[in-house]
Formats: structure tokens, C-alpha cells, sequence
């Protein structure tokens, strides 16, 4: 009995505490939530012995007590001696006594809630000149304190309307965001020395703010900034019709370097560092960048070179110059469409371009010319290739004969249909486009990783060169080119991984003389239309011409000379054998007795009828004779016609021993339909 008496009594007991636990979290969930926030205002630099005053009145507080203050020094300068004034009250104060930063904390709490906030004040020499208001009258800043401190202090967005020069040596800081405006009635002029350099810096550099930026409307070409160091600022801008010139100076953690926009001008830009610029080293026009020099430096900026614009006007020459530096610098078209160059453009070797998306470089007037080096090649590449982003192209529409790529990687173009042929419905996904009446030379270069074709020349679009060069992994053909260009393909071009590793023809007749190359090994040509021939045509012994369905060669004029060998034939077949395509064959008019044949393969024709007289006769067959031909066939192959091998219409002429020294294999309605 005593027992269960006290184990009632335990379980009375922990019912009663429970009662109470709850009870008094219920009372705590009731109570209010108070909040308290703590804010200085202060200076961000003094001068040594004068008082600093700390003001924290702005803190606040949700709750109807007061707020209680504790204030402290964090960090003092070695030596210093000073303390703090009225350290619980609202407002503080102390007297720096040596030159350096302090870090003063300030504690605030109310109803045993607390915040803290801190600041760092720099002490400066007394000699420290504060600039508080606009400068109309000509000044001359000299050095004012000890090497090393500041001498000028920015302490508001100032306008100068009148003439300052800055001298060697001298120190100017600016508070966060403080702007200099040169105006139109107004000249800067600082120029340093290598050994005792002009300095722009925010005030407190570790405070991760930035000094507002320098802004120039006055057009005078002496706006000078010569062995200058900024650091921890906006950008250094020209706007309007502004004009400054830089050289010799550096740009440090700046939001961007230096920039010219709309009219503005640089007048010269020589010898320049960029390093750790957040956007951008130098933004500008296209004829304003390139008075960046070969000297100039970007170190870890992620688009070292901005272009402005969208035309390079006729202006005599320009010529962008290789940028230096890490990450492998370059120029970026800031537009998302096109770009026209009207005058004439010289690329350096090792310079690098780069487009956005759907971008388009047109070469209007004047010309191009794109000359690397072996060992350093001019680059135009996409600006987003881990995105997956491609340009448009390269489009050459000057008929100047001094357009040229030499030595020159042009990769990740062919976003969208170029306009090569004046017609949308024949536009081209291509990384490099010559259009109707467009010439060009293109050697020892690499057109590369295309959405489309590597290279189009377009209906009367020339190839004035064309030797040596590399395509690989295009999505469409390697190069198309417009029939009378046929004699200007070289055989040391090499072709890799593209949709087709050769080259493709169309549109137009050849009516100049010239030899028909053979490609590189395993490389083709692939006709995609009717061609005509009215001149003296040389085709190389290895030479494969395929050719697409229902494709008709048509010698009018002139000769062909198609010389192969036993062991490197000429060949004339399908384009598609697989898909069981033919195409229509080759029908012969011209009476020169130069029109010779030579170890030539003819195969997979006769797709459909080849009109072979004045009346309309006409045959399906490899090769067709008209009245009038006059050929010689040697040691050649008629095979796998749909219809005959050859048909020769009565006129016609051909050698003697034609049936006994050739081959005949495989043709649908015979070997030879020989109406002589």
C-alpha cells in the first residue's frame, strides 16, 4: 500500500512539472520579439590631430527602452597613443594621433539583445589637400605631404571647367563614387614619370569600394594621363565629343579600364596594363581600339577589348595589333547582328576576334587582310563556346583583289543562313562566305567546327588563292564553290570529319582555262548542277568528280583533257550510290580534237535522257556524242550505266581503235549505240 502511495505521488509530481514547462513556454511565445540595429555615421579619413567624430544616433531599436552604446577601438596604428571620447554615448570621438587606419567597433543592446557594426578611418598627414569644390580656374597639383600619403582627398563629384595639371609624384584619392568631369571648357593633363608615377586610388582600399569615374567632354587632343596608376575605380571615359590619350599607365581592379563612346576619341593608347578589370580593359570603336598598341597588357580581364559600333568606315588603314596577356585576349563585337567594314582592315598576327551569337562581319569596301604566322594565327571564334553558341560568319562582299586570309582560324561560325546570292532562299550556313562579284584569297588557314559549310563562294564569287588550308568537323560540306572556280582548289588541302570531306560545285559554267586538281587523299568533288564547258579544261590524273542525281556535264566549247593513269585514274561517278542514285551523264558538242580521255572511269550515269541532235534524239547513257564532237577515248571505263555506256550520234568523231582499247561493264541497253 505504501508503495503504490508513492508512485501515485511521483506521477502527481511529474504532472505538476509538465503543467509548468508548458505553462511557462506559453508565457514566452506571448512575450514580445524586440530588435535593435546598429549604424555609424563617420568619416572615412581625417587628418592626424583632428578630431574624428563617430556619430551612431542613427542605430535603431523596436523596443520603448534605450538603447545602451559601447564604442572601441578594434585597431589602432603602431604608436598611437589616442583614446576614445565618450565611449557610451551616442556620439564618440577621438583625435588620431600618427598617421595610418583606425577600426572602431560599436556595440549597441537593449533588452539583452545586441548588434555591432565597425568602420575604418585613415589618418592622413596634415598636409592633405581636400578638393570640395568645382575647379574653374587653372590649377597645378603638387605633391603636399611625405611619399607614400595621399595628397589630394575628392571628397564630392567635382566638374573642371578649366586647365589642371597634375605633377609626378602626387597622390590623389576619391571617396566611394566621387566622379571628376572634365567639361567641354576644361584640360587634364597628368603625366607622371616611370620612377615617380601619378596615383588615383579610392580612399580606403580595403573597404571594397570604388571612386567614382573619370568622365571627359572636352575634345582638346592634350587631355593627358601619362605614367598613371589607377586603381579601385569605375572607368576612365570619354564621352560626347571627348578626346584623352593614355600611355605608359595601369588600370587596377577597376570596374573597366578606359572607354570612348559615340564621337569620343582616344588620341593615342601606348604601353598600357590592365589587370583584374571586372568588364572590361578598353571599349570603343572599331578605328579607336586600334590605337592600342602591340605593348599594351591585359592581365585576367574577362573581355580585354570591347568594339563599339557597327561599321568601320572608310578612314585610310587601320590595323588591330595583338593583345597581350593572359587568358588569351581579344577583341569583342559587342553587337548581336552585323558588322560592316568599309575601309581597309589589317588583322596582326596572334589577334584574336571574337563575335556573339548570330554575328555577322561584313567586308563591304576596302578589304580584309587576316595575316597570322605559322607559329601565331589570327583567331575569330565564337565568344561563347561552352554555351554552345555560334556566329554567323565571315562574309566578303569587296571585290577588292586585296582580300586575304593567311595563316587564320576561323571556327565556330554557320549559326543561321548567310545571304551569299542576293536570294533568302538560297542563303548559306557557312563560317566563311564569298558572295556574288566577292574575292578573296584564303591559304594556310583552318575553317573549323561549322554548324554548316566551312566555306561558300557564291554565284560570281571568286577565289583569287586558295592553297594549303585545313577544314574539319563541319557539319555540311568542307567548301562549295561556284564552278568557275574549279581550277583554284590546290591539292594540299586537307579535309576532316566534315559532312562531306571535299568540295562541292555549283551554279555557273566554266568558261576559263585551267587544270581540275585532285583533292587530297580520300577528299572528292561533288557537282550539285548542270555545268556547261567553254574552255580548256586539264583534269589531274586521281581526280574524282561525283555527282549528284540527274547532274548533266556539258562540253560546248573548248576541250577537256581528262589525263589519268592505270594506277590514279580520273573518275566520273554517283554522288550517293547507296540512295541508288545516277546521274545524267556527259554529252560532248565541241569539235576540238583536243578533247581527250585518258584512264577515265565513267560510272553510275544514264539516269535519264541526254538530248544528242538538232532534233531531239536522245539517249540514256553515260557519255553522249553529238554530231559534231570530236574525241579521243584511251583506256577508259564505261561501267554500271542505267541506259549506254557511250551513244554517238553519225558526225561524230572519235579514234579508230575506240571499241578494242577500252572496258565496258555492266550497262543496262548496251555497250555502245554507234550511229556512224
Amino acid at each position: 500500500m505504501k508503495n503504490n502511495y508513492f508512485n501515485l505521488m511521483v506521477i502527481v509530481s511529474i504532472a505538476l512539472a509538465m503543467t509548468m514547462v508548458f505553462s511557462s513556454c506559453a508565457e514566452d511565445d506571448d512575450s514580445p520579439q524586440f530588435m535593435v540595429s546598429a549604424v555609424i555615421n563617420s568619416p572615412s579619413v581625417v587628418e592626424v590631430n583632428q578630431e574624428a567624430i563617430l556619430d551612431g544616433t542613427n542605430s535603431q531599436t523596436n523596443s520603448p527602452n534605450p538603447i545602451n552604446y559601447r564604442w572601441e577601438f578594434l585597431s589602432r596604428p603602431d604608436n598611437s597613443n589616442t583614446t576614445l571620447q565618450s565611449s557610451s554615448s551616442a556620439i564618440a570621438s577621438f583625435i588620431p594621433d600618427v598617421e595610418g587606419n583606425y577600426v572602431i567597433s560599436l556595440t549597441v543592446d537593449v533588452d539583452g539583445i545586441s548588434d555591432s557594426r565597425e568602420v575604418t578611418i585613415q589618418a592622413v598627414g596634415g598636409g592633405l589637400v581636400r578638393i570640395e569644390n568645382n575647379i574653374t580656374s587653372n590649377t597645378r597639383w603638387t605633391p603636399q605631404t611625405p611619399a607614400g600619403q595621399p595628397d589630394y582627398l575628392i571628397t564630392r563629384n567635382v566638374s573642371l571647367s578649366a586647365e589642371l595639371t597634375i605633377d609626378p609624384g602626387v597622390i590623389v584619392h576619391h571617396v566611394e563614387d566621387a566622379t571628376i568631369t572634365v567639361t567641354t571648357d576644361g584640360l587634364i593633363r597628368a603625366i607622371g614619370q616611370s620612377n615617380n608615377p601619378i596615383t588615383f586610388n579610392i580612399n580606403d582600399e580595403t573597404s571594397g569600394s570604388k571612386m567614382g569615374s573619370f568622365i571627359i567632354l572636352s575634345s582638346d587632343a592634350r587631355n593627358t594621363f601619362e605614367h598613371c596608376i589607377f586603381k579601385n575605380g569605375d572607368v576612365i571615359e570619354a564621352q560626347q565629343n571627348g578626346r584623352f590619350g593614355v600611355k605608359f599607365s595601369t588600370f587596377e581592379n577597376m570596374l573597366g579600364g578606359i572607354a570612348a563612346v559615340g564621337n569620343a576619341e582616344f588620341v593615342t593608347l601606348e604601353q598600357n596594363t590592365f589587370i583584374d578589370c571586372e568588364q572590361f580593359g578598353v571599349i570603343g570603336s572599331l578605328s579607336n581600339v586600334a590605337k592600342i598598341d602591340s605593348e599594351s597588357n591585359f592581365e585576367n580581364v574577362p573581355n580585354a577589348v570591347i568594339i563599339l559600333g557597327d561599321r568601320l568606315e572608310s578612314s585610310g588603314d587601320t590595323r588591330l595589333n595583338k593583345l597581350n596577356g593572359t587568358n588569351e585576349p581579344g577583341y569583342l563585337f559587342d553587337r548581336t547582328n552585323n558588322f560592316s567594314i568599309q575601309s581597309n582592315l589589317f588583322l596582326s598576327a596572334g589577334v584574336v576576334l571574337r563575335f556573339k551569337e548570330n554575328f555577322v562581319l561584313n567586308v563591304d569596301d576596302g578589304y580584309l587582310s587576316s595575316e597570322g604566322t605559322q607559329d601565331e594565327k589570327v583567331l575569330m571564334t565564337s565568344n561563347n563556346i561552352a554555351g554552345g553558341q555560334y556566329w554567323q560568319g565571315l562574309r566578303i562582299n569587296s571585290t577588292n583583289a586585296n582580300n586575304k586570309i593567311d595563316h587564320t582560324i576561323i571556327e565556330y561560325a554557320g549559326n543561321s543562313g548567310m545571304d551569299l546570292f542576293g536570294s533568302n532562299a538560297r542563303r548559306r550556313d557557312t563560317n566563311v562566305g564569298i558572295t556574288r562579284n566577292g574575292r578573296a584569297s584564303i591559304t594556310n588557314s583552318t575553317i573549323r567546327n561549322g554548324n554548316g559549310i566551312g566555306l561558300t563562294v557564291g554565284q560570281d564569287g571568286s577565289l583569287i588563292d586558295f592553297e594549303n588550308n585545313t577544314f574539319e568537323n563541319n557539319a555540311n560540306f568542307a567548301v562549295t564553290i561556284s564552278a568557275s572556280n574549279y581550277d583554284k582548289i590546290d591539292e594540299t588541302t586537307t579535309y576532316t570529319d566534315n559532312g562531306f570531306n571535299g568540295v562541292r560545285v555549283e551554279h555557273e559554267n566554266i568558261s576559263n582555262n585551267g587544270n581540275w586538281t585532285k583533292l587530297s587523299e580520300g577528299a572528292s568533288y561533288r557537282l550539285a548542277t548542270d555545268i556547261e564547258i567553254r574552255a580548256e579544261v586539264n583534269i589531274e590524273a586521281g581526280t574524282i568528280i561525283s555527282l549528284e542525281e540527274n547532274v548533266l556535264i556539258n562540253i560546248i566549247e573548248g576541250f577537256v583533257n581528262s589525263t589519268g593513269t592505270s594506277g590514279s585514274p580520273v573518275t566520273f561517278t554517283t554522288a550517293n550510290l547507296d540512295a541508288g542514285q545516277f546521274w545524267r551523264g556527259i554529252r560532248i558538242a565541241s569539235s576540238d580534237a583536243r578533247n581527250n580521255f585518258e584512264h577515265t572511269i565513267f560510272e553510275y550515269g544514264g539516269n535519264t535522257n541526254i538530248i544528242l541532235t538538232s532534233n531531239f534524239l536522245s539517249r540514256q547513257t553515260l557519255v553522249g556524242l553529238m554530231p559534231e564532237a570530236n574525241t579521243t577515248f584511251t583506256d577508259c571505263t564505261f561501267r554500271n550505266s542505267r541506259g549506254w555506256g557511250i551513244a554517238i550520234r553519225e558526225g561524230a568523231t572519235v579514234n579508230s581503235d575506240f571499241a578494242t582499247v577500252n572496258t565496258f561493264e555492266n550497262n543496262a541497253s548496251g555497250d555502245i549505240e554507234d550511229y556512224q
